[in-house]
């Protein structure tokens, strides 16, 4: 497998951040929190990743391209003082099987190198019922402490896929705090409502988020059901006259 080429785009210092990590999985929710925080914060670009083995897309934002995953940051104040900042990594594109034990890598790598202490993955499971609930897990005591700030329930016995799950056995190895986010989600569609509700858990701890309108994204997942509930009816067969029945 190639090596991911790194874009570089702003060379600013982030001071002890927290990041959030966003890839396309299940209800696509992860991109669809990252890139509307990037997009409501009005987030500056840091970095670009890319390889000649991922999917070959280009990302235009306002008008400037950019590659599929994509790190942006924010250097927050509070009372005059610096206090902790933000990183956000957001891509429309997931990796494939092959990609992520070297993206994993790469991100962790890029972590320390910006002074990263904790790190948020979210990550969409498949939602089965409406009474299916939010879980979390991490890669180190302090990590699972961090659990509590959410008020999710901590799971214990499971597995996790992909490039969260690799984050978490290598976060623990490298003695870095990763908290991954398990949120139900339609598994056959993008999931707004979903990715509202996620929001409403990372602003427990990330002060940025407290104030931000989700609306939107519950606006939109109320126009997909919308758009679902017009196509059923209008692939449903006509309805018989009210004297014609069938029996049998």
């Amino acid at each position: 497998m190639s090596d991911f080429k790194m874009f570089r785009y702003d060379d600013g210092r982030l001071n002890d951040a927290i990041a959030i990590v966003g890839f396309p999985t299940v209800g696509l929710v992860g991109s669809i929190v990252t890139s509307y925080i990037v997009r409501e914060l009005k987030m500056p670009i840091l970095k670009g990743m890319s390889s000649d083995d991922i999917s070959p897309y280009c990302i235009l934002i306002d008008g400037e391209p950019y590659p599929p995953i994509r790190v942006h940051g924010l250097c927050r104040k509070e009372d005059g003082k610096d206090c902790s900042d933000l990183m956000v990594v957001t891509s429309e594109i997931a990796p494939n099987i092959t990609q992520c034990y070297t993206l994993t890598n790469e991100l962790l790598n890029m972590f320390r190198d910006y002074g990263v202490k904790k790190v948020i993955c979210l990550e969409g499971i498949p939602r089965y019922c409406k009474d299916d609930v939010m879980y979390a897990c991490g890669s180190t005591p302090e990590a699972r402490t961090m659990i509590k700030s959410f008020g999710v329930e901590a799971l214990e016995t499971g597995m996790i896929k992909g490039l969260t799950g690799i984050m978490l056995f290598e976060g623990k190895e490298r003695d870095m705090d990763i908290v991954t986010l398990l949120c139900p989600a339609d598994p056959k569609l993008p999931d707004p409502r979903a990715a509202a509700g996620v929001l409403d858990e990372l602003a427990k701890v990330i002060p940025e988020l407290k104030d931000m309108d989700t609306s939107p994204l519950v606006q939109e997942a109320e126009e997909l059901d919308r758009r679902i509930r017009a196509q059923s009816e209008s692939d449903a067969p006509p309805a018989l006259p009210r004297d014609q029945h069938i029996y049998g």
